[in-house]
């Protein structure tokens, strides 16, 4: 992990581009986990956003934060 990629992780919220890099995820999969709930994410508008640590905590097996 190279330190932009500790910067993306604990900003607020990420495009499923920067996720996939930063776990390794392909997009594709970061989309059908976002589909099926299995990911944490927001929405605005056609935007879809995630929480860098919520998701890493998801993927941990612990309970996201939620961060209203």
């Amino acid at each position: 992990m190279s330190p932009s990629d500790l910067d993306t992780r604990h900003r607020r919220y990420i495009s499923a581009c920067e996720l996939s890099k930063l776990t390794g995820l392909s997009e594709d999969a970061i989309w059908r986990y976002a589909r099926n709930g299995s990911l944490p994410c927001i929405r605005l508008g056609r935007k879809v956003l995630f929480n860098p640590q919520s998701v890493f905590e998801t993927l941990e097996g612990k309970e996201p934060v939620k961060n209203d």
